[in-house]
C-alpha cells in the first residue's frame, strides 16, 4: 500500500512540477511531495554529515509505504536548465554520485522506486504512470 509518493532529483529535473501534476491527477487523494528519504540520503553524502548504518536503516523502514520516483535528466538539458534559471552552480558529478547512492539504498530495501528522465518525457507522461502506479499498488 502506498501511502505518500515522494518527488526526488537533482536540482531543475523537474520535481515541483511533477508534484504538482501527480497531486492534481490523483485527485489530490494521497500527499505527494518533492523531496524525502532519497534526498536526506544523498545530501548527507553531498555535505558529508555523518548518518550511521542504523539510523539510515530506520529511516529505510520507516518509509517503506512511499513511492520513491527519481526524476533524472540528459546533462546537456540539465545543464542548460541550471543557467536559463539563473540557478546556484552545482558539482553535477558530486550530486549525480550521491543521488546514485542513496538509489542503492533504497533499492536494497522494500520500498517502491520508479526512475524517470524528464529530458525524454513529459510531465504529463509522468504523472499518469504515477497514477497507474499507485492504483495498481493500492487495489492488490
Amino acid at each position: 500500500m502506498i501511502a505518500r509518493v515522494e518527488i526526488e532529483g537533482l536540482d531543475r529535473t523537474g520535481k515541483d512540477t511533477l508534484v504538482s501534476y501527480v497531486d492534481y491527477m490523483s485527485g489530490r487523494m494521497i500527499p505527494v511531495s518533492s523531496r524525502g528519504l532519497m534526498s536526506t540520503i544523498a545530501y548527507a553524502e553531498v555535505f558529508n554529515r555523518f548518518m550511521s548504518t542504523e539510523f539510515t536503516n530506520k529511516l529505510l523502514e520507516a518509509n517503506k509505504d512511499t513511492l520513491v520516483v527519481y526524476l533524472t535528466c540528459d546533462r546537456k538539458d540539465l545543464e542548460l536548465r541550471h543557467k536559463i534559471s539563473h540557478h546556484e552552480p552545482i558539482d553535477f558529478n558530486k550530486h549525480e554520485k550521491a543521488f546514485t547512492y542513496a538509489k542503492r539504498m533504497i533499492l536494497g530495501s522494500d520500498i517502491l522506486f520508479y526512475e524517470f528522465n524528464t529530458t525524454e518525457q513529459t510531465p504529463y507522461q509522468i504523472a499518469e504512470m504515477i497514477c497507474t502506479i499507485i492504483k495498481e499498488e493500492n487495489n492488490r
